[in-house]
């Protein structure tokens, strides 16, 4: 298998979105600057670090800069952005797309280490990406999104399917994240103008 480190870097990309929209909502439900800091950072984390732990990797996550720092600065920008940025719809929903489809299609890649199925590897990756959400809609009192918007489920269903399939006609890694985030993406775009 060739090496396939370039997804982290994609992988922490999807953190720091997470954290932003998480951050940004919480900003516009009238939270404090460091609430809506701690509840990006935590949002941002939980996926990589719920996906390391199912397989008992987790201190991977911990020990590793990277995350944390980007779940940390999407938390910041996240906290600067609901402040400063009138209505929250566009950018909460560009980064929330965004970084679910990111999160799932990576996870996907990163499954590729583990020893899992196929289905264990689709599972754990829409887990891990729409845990973060789950959890921002809890804390927040929202009614969550999964539950709310068929699209929010089926569109980094559909990223994760096609990445997968994308991996097994031998296509090039990169190539596969694309094509799984771009139809996630379009997918989840469609289901919210319907």
């Amino acid at each position: 298998m060739e090496s396939l480190s370039f997804i982290f870097f994609f992988d922490a990309a999807a953190c720091m979105m997470l954290a932003a929209a998480s951050a940004l909502r919480a900003r516009h439900a009238a939270s404090l600057p460091i609430g809506a800091c701690f509840l990006g950072l935590l949002c941002g984390l939980l996926g990589p670090l719920l996906r390391a732990a199912f397989v008992g990797q987790a201190p991977l996550i911990l020990n590793s800069t990277l995350y944390p720092a980007a779940a940390l600065a999407g938390a910041i920008l996240g906290a600067l952005l609901g402040r400063f940025v009138w209505t929250e719809g566009r950018f909460f929903f560009l980064l929330d797309a965004a970084g679910l489809q990111l999160m799932a299609c990576s996870g996907i890649l990163v499954a590729q280490w583990w020893p899992l199925s196929s289905l264990g590897a689709l599972l754990l990756a829409i887990f891990s990406a729409l845990a973060p959400s789950l959890l921002r809609d809890l804390a927040l009192g929202d009614t969550s999104a999964i539950t709310d918007e068929p699209a929010y489920v089926t569109a980094p269903l559909l990223a994760c399917l096609l990445t997968s399939v994308c991996l097994s006609l031998q296509c090039a890694p990169l190539l596969a994240l694309g094509i799984g985030c771009f139809s996630g993406f379009l997918a989840r775009l469609i289901g919210i103008r319907q």
